[in-house]
């Protein structure tokens, strides 16, 4: 079996998360798994607190696959959509998200 969990928190309320976690019989539902719960918890924390940083962690096997957080602009927007693309990655891939190298 392949265990995955996946954590979720928002800025404003660090200590009120979400905690999923399951097993599989392979790599490629574990990740599947994972990331739609993911998803999940992201569509929950958004709509309870939707000007709050989500923070989410997905791990399988022992193995974080992301740890990151939601960005959000000058007026708090928060970029859920950029952040669930992110989340869909994982799902899809079971790789960690790299993002684009800058020059900076």
């Amino acid at each position: 079996m392949i265990p995955w969990t996946v954590t979720a928190h928002t800025n404003t309320h660090p200590d009120n998360g979400i905690l999923l976690a399951g097993a599989t019989d392979n790599y490629t539902a574990a990740h599947h798994a994972a990331g739609e719960a993911a998803l999940a918890a992201l569509d929950d924390l958004a709509g309870h607190e939707p000007t709050a940083i989500p923070f989410i962690c997905i791990s399988i096997d022992d193995n974080p696959l992301l740890l990151a957080a939601a960005a959000a602009d000058s007026n708090n927007t928060v970029d859920f959509a950029g952040f669930a693309a992110v989340i869909a990655h994982v799902r899809d891939t079971g790789t960690p998200y790299e993002p684009a190298q800058t020059s900076w």
